[in-house]
């Protein structure tokens, strides 16, 4: 019944409905004490996964995941995925702007083809949360 857009350009001002309302937010807001990122295939480390099949077997979507600097570890402190080195290079960059990793969950698993081993094998894509110190 209701259809609420949020956004900073002004391209849809020229539509014209009965009853829209258009609020203007000139608001500034704080920045954020938390960030929540959701890594995709390019923020990993894809060739490990190889080396690890059962440890990313025994995650569920949901599972909590323990943080490294190197990458994510399941309950026993296992490593579960090694992210990517330009990921490392986005970490950097968060932990310069006053942010830390704090936890991690798995939000997806899927499966990726290595087409040179012509092997597919399930991955972890997880979320990270990021807490300004």
């Amino acid at each position: 019944q209701n259809l609420y857009i949020h956004l900073n350009p002004n391209c849809l001002n020229h539509i014209e409905a009965e009853n829209l309302e258009i609020i203007d937010d000139t608001t500034i807001y704080p920045p954020p004490n938390e960030i929540a990122l959701q890594l995709s295939h390019k923020d990993l480390y894809l060739g490990y996964f190889d080396f690890i099949r059962g440890r990313v077997d025994q995650l569920q979507s949901g599972d909590w995941l323990g943080v490294s600097e190197e990458g994510c570890k399941n309950n026993e402190g296992k490593l579960v995925l090694k992210f990517s080195k330009s990921f490392l290079g986005k970490v950097k960059g968060l932990n310069e702007m006053g942010f830390q990793m704090k936890e991690a969950i798995v939000y997806f698993i899927v499966y990726w083809k290595d087409e040179e081993k012509n092997l597919e094998m399930k991955i972890v894509l997880p979320e990270l949360k990021f807490e300004k110190k």
